[in-house]
């Protein structure tokens, strides 16, 4: 359900895409810091995105280091860590675990609850420092589950819900940016809920998964 809000690095200049680069890497080191290594896995652009966002608005203060990983062990990499890479890891495993969970119960595959099993912890500690974010997440989540369940054939239903669930972990903090974070981030809920159920369509059509678009024919 992740992973379509991506940056165009072409349309981009070089600092631009270092620093893309940078908060990426650094969002990806929050995770690792604050969740544990196995947490890396579940990195997205989305999120990415949101701690770009979050920097640019609030300007907290940033440290940067370079250093290899699993993924570029041969080179150390830049990254930029802050409260807001923070908060978009923390906003990462408590969206990626209810993600695995909804795939569980949707096609009973073992891998995905194994692996939302591996994360609980995480995810416990997760919602123990963001439990407004956490607590969203989950009843968000349940009332989409609801949704899919009874068959809704409206385009709409579901992926305005999930518009709600992205608008609260868009919202950082309750001030004046509140508003608009929480319409930006339920336009682009939206947004990621519908191209979701384009790139499924084939895979949900034949094994009978709902999908809006199937659904509504």
């Amino acid at each position: 359900m992740f992973g379509y809000i991506m940056a165009d690095e072409k349309q981009l200049s070089p600092e631009e895409v270092a620093r893309y680069r940078k908060v990426y890497c650094g969002v990806c080191h929050s995770l690792k810091e604050q969740n544990g290594q196995l947490c890396r896995m579940t990195l997205t652009y989305d999120m990415t995105f949101l701690a770009l966002l979050l920097n640019s608005l609030y300007e907290p203060l940033e440290h940067e280091d370079s250093a290899r990983c699993g993924a570029h062990p041969a080179k150390p990499q830049q990254f930029a860590t802050s409260e807001c890479t923070e908060y978009a890891a923390d906003a990462t495993v408590l969206l990626a675990y209810h993600k695995l969970m909804d795939d569980w119960h949707d096609e009973r595959k073992v891998s995905r609850r194994a692996m939302a099993q591996a994360l609980s912890s995480a995810y416990r500690a997760a919602s123990a420092r963001r439990p407004a974010v956490a607590q969203a997440i989950e009843s968000g989540m349940a009332d989409i589950r609801a949704i899919e369940q009874r068959g809704d054939e409206s385009l709409d239903a579901a992926a305005n819900r999930f518009g709600v669930i992205l608008g609260r972990v868009f919202s950082y903090r309750e001030d004046f940016w509140a508003g608009e974070l929480r319409r930006m981030g339920a336009w682009l809920g939206k947004f990621v809920y519908l191209m979701d159920a384009v790139m499924d369509y084939d895979e949900d059509l034949k094994s009978g998964s709902y999908n809006p678009l199937v659904a509504a024919g």
